[in-house]
C-alpha cells in the first residue's frame, strides 16, 4: 500500500498527496457534509444521475481542499461552489480515475483486521 500518490491535472501541474492523517479524515467527512447542507447520506440514496454526478463533485472537493490546499489557488478557482460544471467534471475525472483508487486501497486496509493489528 502507498502512502502517498502524483496526482496529475492538466493544465494545473502535478501535486505530491499523502495518506490523510486522523484530522484530514474528519475534516473531510466533516466538509462533506457542509457541501451538501447535511444532506450527503440522503442524496447518496437517492441514487439518481445527477444526485450521484453532484456526489463526485462533493468527494472530489471536499478532499482535494483538505489535501491539496494549493490547489485551488494554482488552478485558478476563486470559489468550488462557484465553478462551472465542466471543470467540476474534469476534477472529478482525475478524482475518480487517479485518486479514488488509491485512497479506497487505504480505507480497505484500514477497516481489515489481521494478524498484525492488535486484540
Amino acid at each position: 500500500m502507498e502512502k502517498t500518490i502524483n496526482l496529475k491535472f492538466k493544465g494545473v501541474g502535478e501535486f505530491l498527496v499523502k495518506m490523510p492523517n486522523v484530522g484530514q479524515f474528519m475534516e473531510i467527512e466533516n466538509l462533506k457534509i457542509a457541501l451538501t447542507n447535511g444532506q450527503y447520506g440522503d442524496m447518496v440514496r437517492q441514487q439518481t444521475k445527477l444526485s450521484n454526478m453532484n456526489l463526485d463533485v462533493v468527494d472530489t472537493i471536499s478532499n482535494f481542499r483538505v489535501l491539496i490546499p494549493e490547489f485551488k489557488d494554482l488552478a485558478k478557482i476563486k470559489n468550488f461552489s462557484d465553478m462551472d460544471m465542466f471543470e467540476a467534471k474534469k476534477l472529478s475525472v482525475v478524482y475518480k480515475k487517479q485518486f479514488a483508487p488509491w485512497l479506497n486501497e487505504i480505507i480497505n486496509e484500514l477497516q481489515t483486521y489481521g494478524e498484525d493489528d492488535d486484540e
